[in-house]
């Protein structure tokens, strides 16, 4: 099985360099690459993303179907009940279109807002790391001394 898989993503890998992920021809940085998407698509609950809990409240569509009128009354009930019985089944068929690419569409928004957190933790990891490596470095180098400016004298 460990050797199907193998195949697989170095046909993977090689539909992918060819073409023009160049940057995927090394093999070591395709595995750290795929690892990282891998962790990422693992961990795209809605309740475990940030992102979703910053953005204003209507970033989902609506997806229920609510046939109301604005008028009152007897009319208002005969209009909803023509929508229902006329409009509704001719239009039925793009809703339920519709409804199916905006649920694809929901479940790669998830994906790619797994995807942007972890790439937003491991740089903040990275940058942290880079921070305290060069306060380290900072502490352990002497205190230098400005070296003096030699002024050329000018003719």
């Amino acid at each position: 099985m460990a050797d199907v898989q193998a195949r697989v993503r170095t046909a993977l890998r090689a539909r992918l360099v060819a073409s023009g992920a160049r940057d995927l021809a090394d093999q070591g940085l395709f595995d750290d690459v795929d690892a990282l998407f891998k962790a990422a698509l693992a961990n795209d609950h809605p309740g475990a993303l940030l992102l979703p809990h910053l953005l204003p409240d209507d970033w989902q569509p609506d997806l229920a179907l609510r046939l109301s009128s604005h008028r009152g009354g007897l009319t208002a009930r005969l209009l909803v009940g023509i929508k229902r019985r006329v409009l509704l089944p001719l239009t039925r068929w793009l809703f339920e279109f519709t409804l199916d690419n905006f649920r694809r569409q929901h479940r790669l928004n998830l994906a790619l807002m797994a995807c942007l957190q972890t790439f937003a933790v491991e740089h903040a990891r990275l940058t942290r790391e880079v921070s305290e490596l060069r306060a380290a470095a900072d502490a352990r180098e002497p205190e230098r001394k400005p070296e003096p400016k030699h002024d050329r004298a000018q003719p």
